[in-house]
């Protein structure tokens, strides 16, 4: 009798511990939330800067979350429930991007995630955002260049999700197929030279 009571408890309980590792909404709210002072006050602002921009002249929202530890959650589990613990983006078009960086401790590994809402994964597909996190944050996290890697997202994910290009042509610039069409190009100009 008393095992199946303590798993009662266990089990009642579980609801209530596992959204206490996701930190409260900034009030008032910031697109960039450095809780693992990763960046220097001047990056900061200029990240708060290009997302406030990005925010004010689109309806997609991006915020920029770094903290020391997930306790124990996988990053995505972590990331999803941040954007709709804040409501990232605009509730009728679940239209939010969460980029969670946990930085590497000295023993230990780091972990990256971009989370998207339902509405802009049309845009910007899991496949593209693993992409994004292994070819453009994670060379930059190696060398502890945390901004310089969130940047480098930053810059494939604006203009992805305001539309100005395609996230296949990202994907498409990633493949050995786009070098050998350019050396092609400079190749047949160089024979009509």
């Amino acid at each position: 009798m008393k095992k199946y009571f303590f798993t009662f408890i266990y089990l009642w309980c579980i609801p209530f511990v596992l959204p206490a590792a996701i930190p409260e909404r900034p009030d008032p709210p910031r697109l960039v939330n450095d809780l693992a002072g990763l960046f220097t006050a001047g990056e900061r602002a200029y990240l708060e800067h290009t997302l406030g921009a990005f925010n004010d002249t689109t309806s997609n929202q991006i915020v920029v979350l770094t903290v020391p530890d997930l306790d124990g959650q996988e990053a995505s589990a972590f990331a999803y429930q941040v954007g709709e613990t804040w409501k990232v983006g605009q509730e009728k078009f679940d239209n939010g991007v969460v980029i969670l960086v946990k930085p590497k401790p000295a023993n230990g590994y780091g972990d990256v995630f971009i989370a998207v809402g339902y509405g802009l994964e049309g845009a910007l597909p899991d496949a593209v955002c693993k992409t994004i996190v292994e070819q453009e944050m994670i060379p930059h996290f190696r060398n502890n260049d945390y901004f310089g890697g969130v940047q480098a997202a930053l810059a494939v994910i604006l203009p992805v999700a305001a539309g100005e290009y395609s996230s296949d042509a990202y994907m498409d610039k990633g493949s050995s197929a786009f070098p050998v069409s350019i050396g092609l190009g400079i190749l047949i100009i160089i024979i009509i030279l």
